[in-house]
């Protein structure tokens, strides 16, 4: 279930042009979940920049 989800927030993300706040928004998720989620995906650099 863990990569069906990973996968569509990387759609979701890749959509709005890597927009997290546009994204969670669509997902229905707080923005800060969304961050999360992403950073146990090891989806962001050290700088918090998504890596799509």
């Amino acid at each position: 279930m863990e990569k069906i989800e990973r996968r569509y927030i990387f759609h979701v993300l890749k959509a709005f042009g890597g927009n997290r706040t546009e994204t969670a928004e669509v997902l229905g998720l707080a923005r800060k979940t969304l961050y999360r989620k992403l950073q146990s995906y090891g989806a962001t650099g050290d700088d918090g920049t998504v890596m799509i």
